[in-house]
């Protein structure tokens, strides 16, 4: 098994971590206890982050 045949595991697993921090975000938000500015941004980057790379992963190497 070489390397190129983990890689679209990598991509979806990227992508199941991104709905992860999707679904964080939106309960974050709603909740709005103790808002924070900062973890949302923070949110927010590792959310496309992990989407567009997990994507990419998928198109590239699948």
């Amino acid at each position: 098994m070489g390397v190129f045949e983990i890689l679209p595991g990598i991509g979806i697993l990227l992508i199941i971590i991104g709905i992860i921090i999707g679904i964080w975000l939106i309960l974050h938000v709603e909740a709005a206890y103790k808002f924070s500015a900062k973890k949302v941004i923070a949110a927010i980057i590792s959310l496309s982050l992990c989407m567009g790379f997990g994507i990419e992963f998928l198109m590239i190497f699948y």
